[in-house]
């Protein structure tokens, strides 16, 4: 991960520990930790935001794409 990139992780953790409620947040740093193949810390986030707008569908997507993705890499060790 670049310096830069991690910077901005760095960036949106602080801001999380300002605002934890903050779904757009959740959503961004979730986004990053997928863009740089980071699945589990993605799922994660995904999960607290659909949790934050269980109404808003998008969360709940991006969070069953991960699981798809973890399911196919790590059949043997994920369990879900």
């Amino acid at each position: 991960m670049e310096p830069r990139e991690n910077d901005e992780i760095v960036r949106l953790t602080e801001a999380l520990e300002a605002a934890p409620e903050d779904y757009e947040l959740y959503m961004r740093r979730g986004r990053l930790y997928r863009e740089r193949g980071l699945f589990p810390e993605a799922l994660n986030d995904f999960i607290r935001a659909s949790e934050l707008r269980p109404e808003d569908g998008e969360a709940a997507a991006h969070a069953a794409m991960i699981r798809e993705i973890l399911e196919y890499r790590y059949n043997d060790i994920y369990n879900p």
